[in-house]
This record gives structure tokens, C-alpha cells and sequence, in this order.
């Protein structure tokens, strides 16, 4: 079987997802290098941690936000309009 590699895009800057997340009115609770995101959606309260590393954050992390807090374009938010904010 060939291997299939995938490629993941490169960490963003901490700060940059941090104003992205409040644009859309997630609150972030600081924590060392665990941050708590906090966002009621459909009138569900959801909460996902983010590891933090420097003044960055790895991927996983934007896309695992994303969808947990409907911020993706399956939720009508394309990615050009997350990253725009």
C-alpha cells in the first residue's frame, strides 16, 4: 500500500487566533500552557482546551476549535472569512 502523507498547515500565532476566537465570542481562560475556550452554541454550553506553546498554536487545535464551536464552513463560515477576522 502507498503511503498517504498528509500535510498540515503550519501553527498560528497565538495572538491572531486568541482575537479571532473573541471576534466570534468565545471566551479564552488563561491557564499556563492550557487555555480553556468557552462558547455557548445552540444554547449548549461547550468548552475545548487548546495546549499552548509559546506564542504559538498548533493546528489541531484551530481546527478542533473550529468545529466545536460551529466556526467552519459546514456552519457557513468559510475559511477566508475565519482567517480574515
Amino acid at each position: 500500500w502507498p503511503s498517504v502523507r498528509r500535510i498540515m498547515p503550519p501553527p498560528m500565532k497565538w495572538a491572531d487566533f486568541r482575537r479571532i476566537m473573541k471576534y466570534y465570542g468565545v471566551s479564552i481562560e488563561p491557564g499556563g500552557k492550557h487555555w480553556k475556550l468557552e462558547k455557548m452554541v445552540d444554547g449548549i454550553r461547550q468548552v475545548y482546551t487548546v495546549s499552548v506553546h509559546g506564542s504559538e498554536i498548533d493546528f489541531v487545535y484551530v481546527h478542533g476549535a473550529r468545529s466545536r464551536f460551529k466556526l467552519n464552513s459546514k456552519n457557513g463560515i468559510t475559511d477566508k472569512d475565519f482567517f480574515s477576522h
